[in-house]
């Protein structure tokens, strides 16, 4: 009798620690280590720089990408990469994420996958954030347009 009794308290035990390991595998990245949920100050908003510019990506010098809480947003660009952006006297954060945040595309491509990488290929994308006390807004690129190696980057925070 003992022993059926030492038995079940033993197996209750192993579920109860399987499920406290399966409840913190699954605990999301916004999550602090007591499992408890942060809170997201702001609201983010997500656009594609890359599309913004367009073909004046192309071409040198400070083209406007649109208006931000009445400033202007401007990007530099040299030799085909963004070096800086700018929006008034609002302060800029570099931020950097491996998964794609707001680049779009809609073209059909025929023969040909980007999708398709190789195993050790991950593509980082780089992005000009501009927090105006209401929204953080982001502005995304691919790595092939940013000159990336100038400036700090901090991974993608979006708890921010």
């Amino acid at each position: 009798m003992a022993r059926v009794a030492m038995a079940l308290v033993a197996g209750a035990g192993a579920m109860a620690l399987a499920a406290v390991g399966v409840m913190a595998a699954e605990r999301p990245a916004w999550t602090d280590s007591s499992g408890l949920l942060r809170e997201v100050a702001h609201k983010h908003v997500h656009l594609s720089g890359h599309d913004l510019l367009g073909e004046n990506l192309k071409h040198d010098g400070k083209h406007e990408l649109g208006k931000l809480k009445g400033h202007t947003v401007t990007a530099d660009v040299k030799g085909g990469k963004v070096t800086g952006m700018a929006a008034g006297d609002l302060p800029v954060t570099h931020v950097k994420s491996n998964k794609k945040m707001a680049l779009g595309g809609g073209l059909i491509r025929i023969g040909y996958d980007p999708s398709l990488r190789l195993a050790q290929y991950v593509e980082t994308y780089y992005a000009y954030c501009f927090d105006d006390g209401v929204s953080y807004t982001c502005y995304w690129y691919p790595e092939s347009d940013v000159a990336y190696a100038d400036t700090s980057w901090t991974p993608y925070d979006p708890t921010y």
